[in-house]
């Protein structure tokens, strides 16, 4: 059994090296277990700053539900810190649901076919939003699924990550070329 303790103390030092390894216009995403991701927050807060965390990301995955006396862990946290003020950032775009866009009722199609609404601020006049035909704009709350231990995908590492987790933080945070 690993002493939290000495796990915290293990973990600032990675992370500082990580830090200076960091470029400039650098991102970090922290992923650790629900019972040592609160350290981790504190530590990311004093390594990087609290100025430069970005984003608090849920990723929330199904699964089986089991008898249990508590509630079962459908998600786990990942934390971003960038180095300084500025960091790449791509936006991530996921397909319309059933309910969203062009089956919205407050969307209409203009001349051209496009999808729009009419979006009112007070005191403004209303104007036009169009529909992304890229989808919806990804959130903080990222529904990927786990690997399942059937999955080909699946390695036996025992803290193994989705391709597609990995590829959504690599493509929101690459800069490119």
């Amino acid at each position: 059994k690993v002493d939290t303790a000495e796990f915290i103390e293990s973990l600032r030092e990675r992370l500082i090296y990580m830090r200076e390894l960091l470029a400039d216009d650098g991102s970090i995403y922290l992923h650790l277990d629900q019972k040592m991701s609160h350290y981790a927050k504190i530590i990311m807060d004093e390594v990087f700053g609290k100025n430069f965390f970005q984003n608090e990301i849920i990723w929330y995955y199904r699964r089986y539900t089991a008898i249990s006396s508590t509630f079962q862990s459908l998600h786990d946290t990942i934390y971003w810190y960038s180095k300084s003020d500025k960091w790449c950032f791509n936006d991530q775009r996921e397909p319309y649901t059933d309910t969203a866009g062009k089956k919205d009722s407050h969307y209409k199609q203009d001349e051209a076919g496009r999808w729009y609404r009419w979006q009112k601020r007070a005191g403004k006049e209303p104007y036009m939003i169009y529909l992304n035909e890229d989808g919806k704009r990804v959130g903080d709350v990222w529904e990927i699924q786990h690997i399942n231990a059937s999955s080909k995908e699946r390695i036996s590492y025992p803290t193994q990550k989705p391709e597609e987790l990995i590829e959504r933080i690599i493509n929101t945070a690459s800069i490119r070329g």
